[in-house]
């Protein structure tokens, strides 16, 4: 699910049909109620309207996909911590560029301290690098999810039920469903 409160429809899992789905609008979970311990109330959201219908049948390998993975550029990661505030430097407070006035510091509303970003050490691939898989290009991160979900449930072939460049791209892990949106490969 996103964490973007202007999509509060997107905050948790819903029940569609026979399934319990989870969104951010780039990629759908579908899991069988089945298969899960508890339902949630009713989706608002057209997801029929998104699912496509199977057209094709693409096996692919878990450890395949994996595979196109390898290029995939590092990034550094950062923590989140309070320090000094750099906008004011600690002063609390700044001074306009237009007239030389001072005033209380907007970023951290006269503290002198901030939530800022200090370098952890660690690295993870990143997010947007883009993967072709077929005719379609995705986000090495929501490609990465299906691979995770593939893991969790052990399952070593996904079945490509649907396909398209700029359309919802359906992978099936045995009952589960899992919709990717392809990226603009500009």
């Amino acid at each position: 699910c996103t964490k973007d409160d202007l999509r509060k429809s997107m905050l948790l899992p819903v029940k569609w049909e026979s399934y319990n789905v989870a969104t951010d609008g780039h990629c759908l979970i579908a899991i069988p109620q089945s298969l899960c311990e508890e339902t949630y109330e009713e989706s608002t959201l057209q997801i029929g309207n998104v699912m496509p219908q199977p057209d094709i049948e693409i096996m692919h390998q878990r450890k395949d996909i994996i595979r196109l993975f390898a290029d995939t550029p590092l990034v550094e990661c950062f923590d989140e911590v309070i320090g000094v505030c750099p906008e004011c430097d600690g002063d609390k407070e700044t001074e306009c560029e237009e007239c030389g006035c001072t005033s209380e510091c907007n970023n951290c509303d006269g503290t002198g301290k901030a939530t800022v970003e200090t370098p952890n050490g660690k690295f993870e691939k990143l997010f947007t690098h883009k993967i072709e898989l077929g005719i379609a290009t995705f986000a090495y991160g929501y490609l990465n999810k299906l691979i995770e979900t593939a893991e969790t449930l052990g399952i070593e072939t996904i079945i490509q039920t649907a396909q398209g460049k700029l359309t919802a791209n359906m992978f099936m892990l045995n009952e589960v469903k899992v919709l990717l949106m392809p990226v603009r490969n500009i």
